[in-house]
């Protein structure tokens, strides 16, 4: 054990060692602030700039494919269509006699079948 006086002057050493420097303690922790705004920031823009990329090229791909199949109908549209194209220009004119009022026509096909099945159900 140590005496009183070689107490105190190992406590006289050891605030003048604190005072000098030396190794600190781990006290300093709470006095550094982390930043992770910037990093937070940096992994959102990331993972936007790639959403944007992908949707970009699944566009992309619709507007090849929808050319593909458009560049497939007018080849075979003009491979069907061997004649020239004929052009109608817009015409104004009145029809010189109207057309005379509806009479009565011909049985159509429905009364004619109607009739038929009357006459089976009532044989």
């Amino acid at each position: 054990m140590l005496n009183k006086a070689q107490k105190l002057e190992l406590r006289e050493w050891r605030m003048k060692k604190g005072e000098q420097g030396g190794k600190k303690r781990g006290n300093n922790r709470g006095d550094r602030k982390v930043d992770n705004e910037k990093a937070i920031a940096s992994a959102v823009e990331k993972k936007v700039t790639e959403r944007l990329k992908a949707i970009e090229q699944e566009n992309s791909k619709g507007v090849e494919a929808e050319a593909w199949v458009m560049s497939i109908m007018q080849k075979h549209a003009d491979a069907g269509n061997k004649h020239p194209k004929v052009r109608i220009s817009a015409s104004t004119a009145q029809p010189a006699v109207p057309a005379p009022p509806t009479t009565p026509s011909a049985p159509s096909l429905k009364s004619i079948i109607k009739r038929a099945t009357n006459a089976a159900n009532v044989n």
